[in-house]
């Protein structure tokens, strides 16, 4: 059908035919898909690369390195279309390196944030570090009171404007005692400007012991996301939010149902932009494997049901993702691909709908290769992932 338009003009009329509005809104352009190389300043021997942006829209790199001395947490700043030159954050004879758990650093406007593990008998302990320029350091401080056997790791840093960094972490203080139940839990502390640490909360007495965590500033508040772990070794995904005065409850807001006697070392993903929130995890419950995301509420509850990005035996998960302005989400995960593995993609698009999964590079098998990173960057979406040559590279490429 069509609307009539009297046009009245000084020696006449005329009659113009203006089509009715479209009954639907057009659906929004996907994603890029290619990869292309990009530089990378790691050296050789670098593993386990994480992407951080900065306020101002940048990028720094940091990697994990043995040295003659032990291992570094080394780092470089993205200067225009380029990488420049690496800097040592901690060097240290005990310092660990590990696929799953490792160290970054974290950045807000006033300070920069640095935490890895260093070796301790009888397990591990997690240090943290600040600093004003992400050149000059202080000293690594232990981040939990706690100085006995047990793994202390998983951080979690969430910087403020103000100078404070907020830590969480996964604490296997209670397997070194006999008497205790052999269960991990996850606590959080916070470290003023002047690198005072406050007294430990804990978030949850039982979180499963060795799944990567995530943490994400919304515009409501802190957002911290975990694999729980039930007494029946249910393992889902739990979600906790700070509103500025104190810290909730753990919420779960999808419950698969995941049940397995063990850690299946395969943790969440939560990124943020102003008040959109979005989660995203592996689980194999009822025994199909699947990448799953789903929307999240200010309160940690679930704003809608969840999407399966993947499903199938070929997924293995160690998940990312990203958020962008229009709502619009990237996700990765690791697959197999006959005897190798491969990292794959796939856009969540404004509209809730999914884009086609693509590949994105292939991956040689096993953990070696840690757990890819991406990040939005002005050139295009930045990919970090490890090559485990020999020696180990860090290899990058982008998304555009």
């Amino acid at each position: 059908m069509t609307r009539l338009l009297l046009c009245v003009a000084l020696l006449g009329g005329c009659v113009v035919d203006v089509p009715d509005p479209p009954d639907e809104t057009p659906a929004p352009t996907p994603g890029p898909t290619a990869l292309e190389p990009f530089p990378s300043p790691a050296p050789p021997g670098a593993r386990f690369p994480e992407l951080v942006a900065t306020p101002g829209g940048g990028v720094v790199l940091t990697w994990m390195r043995g040295t003659e001395d032990g291992a570094a947490l080394e780092a470089a700043v993205l200067e225009g279309d380029a990488f420049g030159a690496a800097r040592t954050i901690v060097e240290h004879p005990d310092l660990m390196v590990n696929w799953a758990d490792g160290g970054s650093v974290a950045i807000a406007a006033t300070h920069w944030t640095a935490w890895w593990l260093q070796r301790a008998p009888g397990g591990y302990h997690a240090y943290v570090a600040r600093s004003d320029d992400g050149e000059a350091w202080s000293d690594g401080v232990r981040l939990h009171d706690h100085d006995g056997r047990g793994e202390h790791g998983f951080v979690v840093a969430l910087p403020d404007d103000d100078g404070a960094t907020v830590f969480a972490w996964l604490d296997g203080r209670a397997w070194a005692d006999d008497a205790t139940p052999d269960e991990t839990m996850l606590l959080t502390r916070s470290m003023d400007a002047a690198g005072t640490l406050g007294p430990e909360t804990a978030l949850d007495e039982r979180g499963c012991d060795c799944c990567p965590t995530s943490g994400t500033v919304t515009d409501d508040g802190a957002v911290l996301a975990y694999r729980d772990r039930t007494v029946d070794e249910v393992r889902d995904m739990a979600v906790v939010t700070h509103d500025g005065e104190g810290w909730s409850e753990p919420v779960v807001p999808v419950e698969d149902g995941w049940t397995i006697d063990g850690c299946p070392v395969n943790g969440p993903s939560i990124v943020s932009n102003g008040p959109s929130t979005l989660l995203t995890w592996l689980t194999a419950a009822d025994d199909q494997p699947r990448v799953q995301a789903v929307r999240l509420n200010a309160d940690g509850a679930a704003d809608g049901p969840a999407f399966i990005v993947a499903s199938g035996r070929s997924v293995i998960g160690r998940v990312d993702s990203l958020l962008r302005d229009d709502g619009g989400a990237l996700i990765t995960w690791v697959a197999r691909d006959g005897s190798d593995s491969l990292l794959r993609a796939r856009w969540l698009l404004p509209d809730d709908t999914l884009g086609d999964p693509f590949d994105v590079s292939p991956l040689p098998p096993g953990s070696g290769t840690g757990t890819p990173r991406i990040l939005d960057t002005p050139e295009g979406i930045l990919v970090a992932w490890t090559a485990p040559t020999d020696p180990a590279t860090v290899e990058l490429g982008l998304i555009r």
